[in-house]
């Protein structure tokens, strides 16, 4: 005995369109993860300094270890920057264990170029974008 199938056109046009969707979305998951790997792949080979310079960029990174560099000892700091917070959170990270504090005798400035602040004159320059500034 032979059944006939009736296929409803609504139920076709949903499962078509849930078959497309999962299509793309296949797509994008696979295309995403190529890009992923290919990140974890190149991080992987790096050292610690060049994973947190591929972290924080380049020159961010350069201004870090300028910074770690020229501040002396456990010296607190107040930082004048323009970042966003996660750029701002990892410098602060990095930094340690040189801390911020409002009433520090240092101001680190970052992409701030007209940044100025009275009783404060330059101790070391780090390029146009960044520097340290000493209380006099």
């Amino acid at each position: 005995m032979k059944r006939s199938v009736n296929f409803n056109p609504e139920t076709v046009v949903i499962v078509a369109l849930l078959v497309t969707f999962f299509a793309l979305w296949a797509i994008y998951s696979v295309r995403s993860f190529k890009k992923d790997f290919a990140d974890y792949a190149k991080v992987r080979t790096l050292s610690t300094e060049e994973k947190h310079a591929y972290i924080l960029g380049e020159d961010l990174y350069g201004f870090l270890d300028f910074c770690r560099r020229k501040l002396p000892g456990r010296a607190s700091f107040e930082l004048a920057a323009d970042l966003n917070v996660y750029k701002t959170s990892r410098f602060l990270y990095y930094i340690y264990p040189h801390r911020v504090s409002e009433t520090a005798d240092y101001i680190v400035v970052y992409n701030k170029k007209s940044f100025r602040k009275q009783g404060y004159r330059v101790f070391s320059e780090f390029d146009s974008s960044g520097r340290i500034l000493k209380k006099e």
